[in-house]
């Protein structure tokens, strides 16, 4: 007897919202290419102007709707509660929000970060930090089941107090745009946006836990010969207070008359960034906190060498391929970009021996049939008591993450059980 599929309802309606968009379609691209292996029924979500953002894969084999509202709307939690009504299995919400009201099926959600909660300023207005809270206690208490892209993303949650459902951690990935450019294109690229090849790159949005004054800082500490070698570009949508921030900094710490320029280009279009980050000399990715650290891997696919803070999840993606650095303290970053970049340095051969990256295995493709495992267990505890031993649960979707299981003090982060009443 051929064995029901499996609905799945994905809520892809925030695919141009930055990393969360590229969770969103990456992920969904490698559930489309599963549709034809597995028994799965896979209906999508998503805002009609997004519709080029998605793989021809997944506009191909994914049942679409069409909303006219997004997710944190009345409207658009009424659009998905009608959707979700219609035979579905599975609801999953990538991103914080709020699931359809009544809904009886498995509730899945993928939990980013809890950034706003260790660094509040990242949201203004203190209204908007309140309901940030509560809507994300809604979206734990009310999930099924959590996704995570990194173990310190987990164990971030789990410091923060929240009492959390059962979890997986899943790595996150590139699509395949990101790879080594030609010279000739990574010149292109940099004439459109505007800065010199061989740059310490850094690309992203301009929030203050990206930390970026320690780069800035850093860097004006590099000797003046250095400075005058390479240019540091800072390349993102740098419109609000902390670009303004920024761009004082930058000028008070190097004056129009010394050495070294630090470049401001906005925000690049998707189309050049491969290029763009294959230029670079050298990427740093200095953030204080991050869920994941997805331009890191980005930028190192593209074979840029990374630096990264230690206090991201990179080293957990990159390992050996990256160097690491105390983001808090600029005149340790400064060290490490000098010896990096002197003609001696470990640049000199552009990789040296961090030549070994492989991203062959973990695809998107790789990542949604684990995603798949946790879609199946969530349906499957739907008829069980909730407070089901791991050991219990079907054989066939027994392995949730495809690495040993991280243990922080007590607590396993590959699944973690929330009892209930």
């Amino acid at each position: 007897m051929t064995p029901k599929p499996l609905r799945i309802l994905f809520d892809a309606r925030m695919a141009s919202w930055g990393g969360v968009g590229r969770y969103t379609t990456g992920l969904l691209g490698g559930l489309a290419e599963l549709t034809e292996e597995l028994s799965l029924d896979l209906t999508a979500l998503r805002m009609p102007a997004d519709t080029h953002l998605f793989a021809q894969n997944a506009l191909d084999r994914v049942h679409w709707l069409n909303c006219k509202h997004g997710p944190w709307t009345l409207r658009g939690l009424q659009e998905a509660g009608r959707a979700a009504a219609q035979h579905t299995d599975v609801f999953h919400a990538p991103h914080i929000m709020l699931f359809p009201p009544g809904f009886a099926g498995a509730r899945v959600g993928t939990l980013h970060d809890v950034i706003p909660l260790q660094h509040p300023d990242t949201i203004s207005s203190p209204r908007k930090r309140m309901a940030y809270r509560a809507l994300l206690r809604a979206f734990v208490a009310e999930a099924d089941w959590l996704l995570f892209g990194s173990r310190r993303a987990a164990a971030d949650a789990l410091a923060t107090g929240l009492h959390l459902p059962r979890f997986s951690i899943i790595p996150h990935t590139v699509d395949g745009r990101f790879g080594p450019q030609a010279t000739d294109e990574q010149h292109e690229a940099c004439r459109r946006v505007g800065v010199r090849p061989g740059s310490i790159m850094w690309v992203g949005p301009f929030k203050r836990h990206k930390n970026l004054e320690t780069l800035i800082r850093a860097y004006a500490l590099l000797p003046a010969t250095r400075r005058s070698e390479v240019d540091l570009v800072l390349a993102g949508a740098n419109r609000n207070a902390y670009g303004r921030e920024l761009s004082t900094l930058a000028a008070e710490l190097i004056g129009p008359r010394q050495p070294g320029r630090v470049c401001f280009p906005g925000y690049v279009p998707d189309d050049l960034l491969p290029a763009l980050l294959s230029s670079a000399a050298l990427y740093v990715f200095p953030s204080l906190s991050e869920g994941f650290g997805l331009p890191a891997l980005e930028a190192r696919s593209c074979s840029a060498p990374v630096a990264a803070s230690d206090t991201t999840p990179v080293r957990e993606f990159l390992g050996n391929n990256a160097w690491y650095f105390d983001p808090r303290k600029p005149e340790d970053l400064a060290e490490l970009l000098g010896t990096l970049l002197s003609p001696s340095g470990q640049l000199g051969n552009r990789l040296g021996a961090h030549h070994s990256l492989n991203l062959a295995v973990h695809t998107w493709k790789h990542a949604a049939s684990v995603t798949m495992q946790c879609y199946h267990r969530a349906h499957w505890l739907q008829g069980q008591d909730s407070r089901t031993p791991l050991h219990r649960l079907p054989r066939a979707i027994e392995r949730t993450i495809p690495f040993p299981s991280p243990r922080i003090g007590d607590t396993t982060l590959t699944v973690e059980a929330r009892d209930r009443p």
